[in-house]
């Protein structure tokens, strides 16, 4: 039926988003330049396992984050976007799992199935 197969692409869909072995990848933006691995464990701390964190130099101002699950990563992205950092309002996105821009801007991220956003 057209509904099974909906829900099997949406099931693979979001297989595919978890695709980075690493874990869940977050975005960073704005980050200040003086910025440290350490600096990042410690602004989302709240919010469970962190596999991997990597900042770029060159330029700088942006970096990313692993987290081991998702909904952690959920959780940093909508409780941490916008908060300050060393005075820098650092962007915080769920990054489209490394497939490049052709997922239709990381479709399947449907806040209004998560009950705890409170809608």
């Amino acid at each position: 039926s057209m509904m099974n197969e909906m829900r099997g692409h949406i099931i693979a869909e979001a297989h595919e988003m978890s695709g980075d072995p690493k874990g869940w990848k977050v975005f960073l933006g704005n980050l200040p330049p003086d910025v440290e691995v350490r600096d990042l464990r410690d602004f989302f701390r709240d919010f469970g396992a962190i596999n991997d964190c990597w900042i770029a130099r060159k330029p700088p101002g942006f970096g990313f984050v692993w987290f081991d699950d998702e909904r952690d990563a959920r959780d940093a992205v909508r409780n941490m976007d916008r908060r300050e950092l060393h005075g820098n309002r650092v962007r915080v996105e769920l990054s489209n799992g490394g497939r490049g821009g052709g997922g239709g801007g990381g479709g399947g991220f449907r806040r209004d199935d998560d009950r705890r956003y409170g809608r």
